[in-house]
């Protein structure tokens, strides 16, 4: 009848059962042969044909509780959140989506330039296509014209399943760390956008081995700027499905030797933590979240300052994971003037180890408050591999992903192809607005 089931053989109570499916946004709950309690939606009943009968005919004790009734064989006893639990807007405009222009590759990194171009990354060498250099810049201002909207670009080895950021320097250089396999995952790329909106520019990808590499191969790192202007790079495998390399270095490398510090939690976490969530806080420490994990670390020693709680995951199962292969996002959200109020993490959506059921929800927490916990907001459906883009207003949307299964080739399915809102001046649970769909996985 409803789709989240939940086994506690000794310690199944009504109360326990409500509390934890309205904690994840479902507004009705059923119990069932004294141990089981099920999660889910009201039009979960009029959609499974669910039919009621005599509360008399419900006789099993809970399992926690042997004074209560919790069901009985195929028949749950089924309670119903009184009021709204979720509110999820409609806006008048849901905006829209409009074909651009037909695209040269399978990009699996899409970065806007300073230039007002946007740069796109794929596998050089292992590509779909023969003729691929594994780099392309698209001139969104000359899309009527195919021919001139897209500039051939290089790169020297394999960027699949890498990182990138954008240096805060004059020049919004990009840079783009570790790769697929062998030599390219060791690999530091960099490009100066060059050129303006119907003029091409001249630069290409620099990357050259013997003045530049990491310490050591990353295949799923993550980059970050740290507020001395290194970067800070962490994670990832040692190739393509290979060993874990559970650590984190400083690019460029410091004089005076390796900088590489091996991170126990992500040792013992491998191999769900790849593609960690990395932020700067404002007290100059770092957010480090993985798998299901979070911490804050010391930017002078990377040692631990405090663990966080652990992340939810699914109404179900504890075990869900954030990050890549059940891959969710993040984001910080904004600060406001006079930006003292305390900063908040926003992570949206993952998956389940095994079975891989997407998660349907976004959770937040406030790192450096006193005794911080995390907020579960519902979504109106399912994401795993999701992208998360902060907008001008301070309003972030959420869009791609599916509703099943996790990252990788061939391993996730049934696109998600709506569009959701995220506007956190406003009440949780009541943050989210369903926006327009596509056509295009």
């Amino acid at each position: 009848m409803f789709p989240y089931e939940i086994d506690w053989t000794t310690n199944n109570t009504v109360t326990a059962c409500l509390s934890q499916c309205a904690a994840y946004g479902y507004p009705a709950a059923g119990l069932e042969y004294g141990e089981q309690c099920f999660c889910g939606d009201i039009t979960d009943v009029a959609a499974n044909n669910g039919q009621f009968v005599s509360d008399s005919q419900c006789s099993m004790a809970c399992s926690g509780d042997p004074v209560h009734l919790c069901g009985a064989g195929n028949l749950l006893t089924t309670y119903y959140w009184n009021g709204t639990m979720n509110v999820w807007d409609t806006p008048a405009n849901i905006g829209y989506y409009e074909f651009l222009i037909g695209g040269l590759i399978v990009p699996l990194i899409a970065t806007v330039g300073i230039n007002n171009k946007v740069t796109f990354l794929e596998k050089y060498g292992t590509s779909e296509y023969d003729n691929s250099t594994g780099a392309y810049e698209l001139d969104i201002s000359l899309t009527d014209n195919y021919l001139l909207a897209w500039r051939e670009m290089h790169v020297k080895s394999d960027v699949f399943c890498s990182g990138s950021i954008i240096l805060p320097d004059k020049g919004a250089r990009q840079i783009n760390v570790g790769g697929w396999s062998l030599e390219s995952t060791y690999g530091v790329r960099l490009y100066y956008p060059d050129g303006s909106p119907g003029v091409n520019g001249t630069h290409d990808w620099e990357e050259n081995v013997n003045e530049l590499t990491l310490q050591r191969g990353r295949w799923y790192p993550t980059a970050m700027m740290m507020p001395n202007g290194s970067i800070l790079v962490v994670g990832g495998e040692t190739g393509s499905n290979a060993n874990p390399q559970p650590s984190l270095e400083i690019l460029p490398k410091p004089p005076g030797g390796d900088t590489v510090i091996t991170l126990d939690y992500l040792q013992r976490t491998d191999p769900n933590n790849l593609y960690p969530f990395l932020m700067v806080l404002p007290s100059g420490r770092f957010f480090i979240g993985y798998y299901n994990e979070a911490r804050i670390l010391d930017p002078v020693t990377f040692d631990t300052v405090q663990v966080l709680p652990n992340m939810p995951g699914a109404v179900n199962n504890f075990e869900a994971g954030r990050t890549y292969p059940m891959e969710g996002t993040s984001v910080l959200l904004p600060q406001y003037a006079p930006y003292t109020d305390p900063i908040q993490v926003l992570v949206c959506g993952g998956s389940t180890p095994g079975a891989g059921i997407a998660l349907d929800n976004c959770i937040s927490i406030t790192p450096e408050a006193p005794n911080p916990t995390w907020t579960i907001e519902r979504m109106p459906s399912k994401r795993v591999l999701p992208c998360m883009v902060t907008l001008p207003d301070g309003t972030y949307m959420i869009l791609n992903g599916a509703h099943q299964g996790v990252a990788g080739f061939g391993l996730a399915s049934d696109p998600n192809f709506n569009a959701v809102l995220y506007d956190p001046s406003k009440p949780v649970n009541q943050r989210m607005s369903i926006l327009n769909s596509t056509i295009v996985a």
